[in-house]
């Protein structure tokens, strides 16, 4: 669950990927043992694990401090002004910033692992095209983290957003952005919302 204040944007991007074809050859790699970067599979677990335990410990800080206006802070800047934040901060606060500066690597190392996945079992999780996308993303202020979701693949992008002036911020981004389409849901305590 994202504390309050927190957006997960989706976007449709023109193109297409066969998630079926795509999924097998995955299972296929990773059935054939062909894992020669110490079990990457392994290590995406842990990964997957280490961000679900960071979410959790935001949501936990968020819920002890009323965090709303420091997620709009933190929002407000660029991820590379968050070190800086955190120094500026005392207690809870710098525990808070803390947080979302290694949530952010945790979700950076996720990606990767996927990238690296999808090289060695020949398939494009997330291709070139699509880290430019993300990268370009997660340079805007308020971005802790972008990439492709599901099976991967060229027709989406997601994004975990913090405030909505960051929110209004990578909407407006990829609106601009040829074939890219944002997609309307959002998040609510009881489901998703249209």
């Amino acid at each position: 669950m994202l504390p309050d204040n927190c957006y997960l944007l989706m976007a449709d991007v023109c193109g297409g990927s066969d998630t079926p074809s795509m999924a097998k050859k995955v299972l296929a790699w990773r059935a054939d043992e062909n894992d020669n970067e110490g079990n990457l599979w392994e290590r995406l677990i842990e990964a997957n694990e280490e961000v679900v335990r960071k979410m959790l410990v935001l949501h936990q800080h968020h819920e002890l401090d009323g965090g709303s206006e420091l997620i709009n802070d933190i929002g407000q800047m660029t991820s590379n002004q968050w070190d800086t934040l955190k120094i500026d901060c005392e207690g809870e606060e710098e525990n808070m910033v803390s947080v979302v500066c290694e949530l952010r690597g945790s979700f950076l190392t996720v990606r990767k692992l996927l990238k690296e996945i999808g090289e060695q079992a020949g398939v494009p999780i997330e291709p070139e095209s699509q880290s430019k996308l993300a990268d370009l993303t997660m340079k805007l202020p308020g971005v802790l983290v972008c990439g492709v979701p599901g099976a991967g693949g060229y027709d989406a992008l997601f994004a975990i957003v913090l405030g909505e002036e960051a929110r209004e911020g990578v909407l407006g981004f990829w609106e601009k952005c040829d074939g890219v389409c944002p997609l309307l849901g959002t998040s609510s305590a009881t489901g998703l919302e249209y």
